[in-house]
């Protein structure tokens, strides 16, 4: 994402979020917050630690084939990503993760961005396959709920066609138009075995690492259902577990920076129906929210670093 699209999404999650703050009782809102329960938000803010290690183990056994990393190293990367990611353009976090494994000499840069992009789309089709089965649990019939559940789907058959499915990739090349093939996407396809090959050479590895997926969305979803507790959203944990992934899912729309905006209407949207006053969805969806600032302001300390690297990668120095 260039820096002009970049503040495209800034002006875009700050208007659909001031509409949706306009709405309600700003007073009441504040209330809200002032008196949430602190025992379920500080056991929410726990769960930062489980997801870090879980987020760095996964990317640990992703990238054995072509790097070892030691658990420090995996978390300090994890947590500078998710600070670059929010705060620049370009996705200059996900790139440093590439670039470390270029390094240490294992494969080459392409490579590297390639198995970035297989952890980045697992993790979606990941998401989507508990949309999925959230869905089967309660099922709802909103037009855009069904757009995203299409979408999600189109998602999980994507990624496992591409990774998971010999040969599935090539297939997928020899249908595009040749124009086409030559671009950013034609050229993720080709690379696309190769990554497969290295998710393939352990069927042990590869087994942990969709475990992993979905146990850490298990833990987003989890503390999401403490924030909910705290400021005292009406919904059961079952409730959580089956319809905030949808709303996750809307919040991943390019249009918006972290899904500030689209992803609070999603909640209002979805739990409304429960008797939940707006104020408490708005104060939910600020609790919600942290999931990003939090990690983001944890990788503070190893931004510098990782952002020289990603500097040298994309001025060809890497």
């Amino acid at each position: 994402m260039s820096l002009a699209k970049r503040l495209i999404a800034v002006a875009v999650s700050a208007v659909l979020f001031g509409i949706l703050l306009w709405s309600v009782d700003r007073a009441a809102l504040a209330e809200v917050l002032a008196r949430a329960r602190l025992g379920w938000f500080a056991l929410g803010m726990v769960f930062f630690v489980p997801q870090v290690l879980a987020i760095g183990h996964r990317w640990q056994l992703i990238a054995r084939p072509v790097a070892r990393l030691d658990w420090r190293e995996a978390g300090r990367q994890v947590l500078a990503s998710n600070c670059l990611n929010l705060v620049l353009p370009s996705k200059l976090g996900d790139l440093a993760k590439g670039v470390f494994l270029y390094r240490q000499g294992r494969c080459a840069l392409a490579d590297g961005m390639q198995v970035v992009v297989f952890e980045k789309l697992l993790d979606v089709a990941a998401l989507c396959v508990w949309m999925v089965v959230g869905w089967v649990l309660m099922p709802r019939g909103d037009g855009w709920v069904v757009v995203a559940l299409a979408g999600g789907g189109a998602v999980v058959v994507l990624v496992y066609a591409v990774y998971f499915l010999p040969g599935g990739a090539g297939r997928l090349l020899a249908l595009m138009p040749a124009g086409l093939r030559k671009g950013k996407l034609g050229r993720a396809l080709a690379a696309a075995p190769a990554v497969a090959r290295l998710v393939h050479a352990d069927g042990g590895r590869r087994t942990r690492i969709l475990a992993w997926s979905f146990a850490i969305w298990l833990l987003h979803l989890l503390q999401i259902a403490c924030f909910f507790r705290a400021v005292g959203v009406e919904a059961s944990l079952v409730a959580v577990l089956a319809l905030m992934p949808v709303a996750i899912f809307a919040g991943l729309m390019p249009l918006t920076i972290a899904g500030i905006g689209v992803r609070d209407w999603a909640i209002v949207a979805l739990f409304a129906g429960a008797g939940n006053p707006r104020e408490v969805l708005v104060a939910a969806g600020l609790l919600v929210s942290l999931r990003y600032v939090v990690p983001a302001a944890g990788g503070l300390p190893w931004v510098g670093r990782y952002l020289t690297m990603a500097r040298g990668a994309a001025t060809g120095r890497g």
